[in-house]
């Protein structure tokens, strides 16, 4: 399940940033919300302390969910899928009896 940073991480965050995006720089303005970013995601237990949390404005947020977040997520997924064999059903296999006819099961 994930799991939110606390107010007291979130403040600590705000106040290291110094009120800047981690990413691009600019200036967060209190009006568009600061939005506070897992670095390593909480996906992979990246967890909730100060040291994995990133303040970011919306646009690089949205960013680098998309495009860093998301398919890493779903890469891993896929690749527990295929170590569990649970990524596709089971074909059926077919074998020939001794006369040469096919037999399926």
């Amino acid at each position: 399940m994930r799991q939110e940073f606390s107010q007291k991480t979130k403040l600590e965050a705000w106040r290291r940033s110094g009120g800047h995006c981690a990413s691009c720089g600019k200036k967060i303005r209190t009006g568009d919300g600061p939005e506070y970013d897992h670095i390593i995601s909480d996906f992979f237990n990246g967890g909730n302390s100060i040291a994995n949390c990133q303040v970011l404005c919306k646009a690089c947020h949205t960013m680098k969910t998309g495009s860093e977040d998301a398919p890493k997520h779903a890469k891993s997924r896929r690749i527990e899928k295929r170590s569990a064999k649970a990524d596709r059903p089971k074909k059926k296999m077919s074998y020939r009896k001794f006369d040469g006819t096919p037999v399926w099961r």
